[in-house]
């Protein structure tokens, strides 16, 4: 069985349900002096180790979940979800620095609003990864958010991810959407990527991440349009194809970009492209060269949270890629593996084996929930999805 090394960005998120079922406002909820009674309190991991990390190891990937605590009470709760899920872990616990912490409060018919402690989840350095050398697949998540992947221009994050690569393994990355405001939402990531992409086999970030890295006015003007709401909807098919050319010319082989309500796109470049792609990736089955697809997400009952789906799409995407299977069924287990997320209040604890999420995948019904792909596409009926006019099997 490959070896998967999911490291990054590891949260404890609290989430806070009121016993309310009354719609109230946001007023009558905090107010000084006054106690507003909770219905439930729920701990579980959050970040891409959290999520991504722990759907790899419930999908059956033998997962080793490794991040950053602080030697506090949150990094002890850390220690306990992770045993709790009989997941193996190597945590580094560092002193002075406490555990990234989130505080959801989730009052009826309003916003999720999140409290949020950065900590030890942040401070990785070019170092950490330097004692992995069993891994197949090395998965790092959320760059954006460590000052220390991001400074000098993304040296630390060269370095991090070329060591990894040096001993073999593929290397997946994801990526995350910061605060515009923020001193990490200021960095220009496009120099950053045209160094550390030629070292990173998979690149998995969402279609908004992309504008952001990329073209932050165009993502600026996208965001003012959407003015509150989605910026998914403002989404076209040239846009996500031009992303995705642009990640394959700088030297990833798989681009996978999550779309939200409209699904996933992958793109993946030639056989001859794939020879340097390390022992998770190197002996991928020919139906994985040259492709383009679009898949659109399963209908479900009822939403209960969107929290990590994407961070789930990832982890069946690659769940299925370390098994050999097609691009196609690997797009349809993420899907499903989103799908079961949502339908949640935390990301995995629908997820219960890899077959279960195949079976589910195998009956899905999926919605384009009123978006049309144009006559570039054509419509594959076995598999439930969509070849792309830039797909060799077109």
């Amino acid at each position: 069985m490959k070896k998967c090394y999911s490291m990054g960005a590891l949260v404890l998120d609290i989430t806070l349900s009121l016993r309310s079922e009354e719609i109230l406002p946001i007023t009558d909820i905090f107010v000084q002096g006054k106690v507003t009674e909770l219905n439930q309190i729920s701990f579980y991991m959050g970040g891409s180790v959290g999520n991504t990390g722990l759907a790899l190891h419930k999908l059956g990937v033998n997962t080793v979940l490794s991040g950053k605590v602080g030697r506090d009470t949150q990094g002890e709760a850390i220690k306990s979800l992770i045993s709790g899920a009989g997941a193996p872990y190597h945590l580094i616990e560092m002193d002075g620095v406490p555990t990234t912490t989130s505080i959801a409060v989730t009052p009826k018919g309003l916003d999720k609003i999140t409290l949020f402690m950065k900590g030890a989840s942040q401070t990785y350095s070019g170092v950490d990864a330097d004692g992995i050398k069993d891994a197949d697949l090395f998965h790092f998540g959320y760059p954006v958010t460590m000052k220390g992947m991001y400074a000098d221009e993304g040296a630390g994050l060269l370095q991090l991810m070329s060591t990894v690569k040096a001993t073999g393994a593929s290397t997946s990355m994801d990526t995350a959407l910061p605060r515009p405001d923020g001193e990490h939402g200021k960095i220009n990531w496009r120099p950053i990527l045209k160094k550390v992409l030629p070292y990173v086999d998979a690149f998995v970030p969402s279609y908004e991440e992309c504008l952001f890295m990329l073209d932050r006015e165009d993502y600026i003007e996208k965001w003012q349009q959407a003015a509150g709401g989605d910026m998914i909807d403002l989404l076209t098919e040239d846009s996500v194809r031009r992303v995705a050319e642009e990640f394959l010319s700088m030297g990833t082989k798989i681009v996978f970009i999550k779309l939200g309500s409209r699904g996933a796109y992958l793109r993946t470049a030639d056989r001859a492209a794939f020879a340097g792609a390390g022992r998770a990736f190197s002996d991928l089955p020919e139906n994985w060269y040259g492709r383009e697809l679009w898949i659109f997400p399963n209908k479900v009952p009822k939403i209960v949270s969107t929290t990590g789906a994407g961070d789930t799409c990832i982890a069946g995407f690659l769940a299925a890629a370390l098994r050999g299977e097609s691009p196609e069924k690997a797009l349809q287990i993420g899907s499903t593996a989103a799908s079961l997320c949502i339908q949640s209040a935390d990301t995995t604890s629908l997820l219960t084996s890899y077959e279960a999420v195949e079976a589910a995948a195998a009956g899905a019904e999926r919605t384009a929930g009123g978006f049309t792909l144009s006559d570039s596409w054509r419509r594959d009926e076995a598999a439930g999805l969509y070849i792309g006019k830039n797909d060799g099997r077109f």
